[in-house]
């Protein structure tokens, strides 16, 4: 797991100051120790910056990183970034990204010291997606809000809300990662994440942390 900044690690140096990305992959991780339970994990902090501010050379830095960690064994990748940029970062990587591991690009809506705070809960289901055999082939993905949305359709379409991200599609192609359904179904069939013709389209479930164990070695 990488992170380059964003909301999620964004804290105020005194009260009353605007808030700035601070904290650290490691920091995030102290903060959510159930994650450490899920997979072996290795972090590392790349960037810590606005999600507006990365730049199209620290991206690909970016990708250079998750394709030596997979070099090195890992099962999955996991950027965490701010929200502003992340359906951008998200289809960028996904057009360069050649491995079979997922790629999965997460963040906030709210910082860490805001009432109810959903970085963990993306943290953690990001962690999971990415560690699913079912994820396979589907390249970079966003999961945020308990949903997984195909790089090449996710929107950002509020500046504030939780559920701000949605994907673009004639069917719906999210699929959210509270169900506990092998395969998810809208009313025109399976649901499918919109990739390439070259690259597999799945479905993916979850269960929450307390009733299932990741069976992946590295993450």
């Amino acid at each position: 797991m990488a992170t380059l900044g964003g909301t999620i690690t964004m804290t105020s140096p005194s009260p009353g100051a605007s808030v700035v990305p601070t904290q650290s992959a490691q920091e995030l991780l102290a903060a959510t120790p159930e994650l450490a339970g899920l997979a072996d994990l290795t972090v590392e902090t790349l960037f810590t910056k606005p999600g507006a501010s990365l730049r199209f050379g620290e991206l690909l830095d970016v990708l250079d990183w998750g394709e030596q960690r997979v070099r090195q064994g890992a099962d999955g990748i996991v950027v965490v970034q701010g929200t502003d940029t992340l359906e951008e970062s998200a289809y960028l990587l996904d057009l360069l990204w050649p491995h079979e591991e997922p790629l999965v690009l997460t963040g906030a809506m709210r910082t860490p010291d805001q009432a109810s705070p959903d970085g963990p809960a993306n943290l953690t289901a990001a962690i999971v997606v990415a560690c699913a055999q079912a994820s396979r082939g589907l390249g970079a993905v966003v999961v945020i809000n308990d949903e997984i949305h195909a790089a090449r359709r996710v929107r950002k379409q509020d500046s504030i809300a939780l559920g701000a991200f949605s994907s673009v599609s004639s069917d719906r192609s999210a699929a959210s990662t509270r169900t506990t359904s092998p395969s998810p179904t809208t009313s025109s069939g399976p649901r499918s994440w919109g990739r390439s013709p070259a690259r597999t389209s799945a479905s993916l479930s979850w269960r929450r942390p307390s009733e299932t164990k990741a069976t992946s070695s590295a993450c």
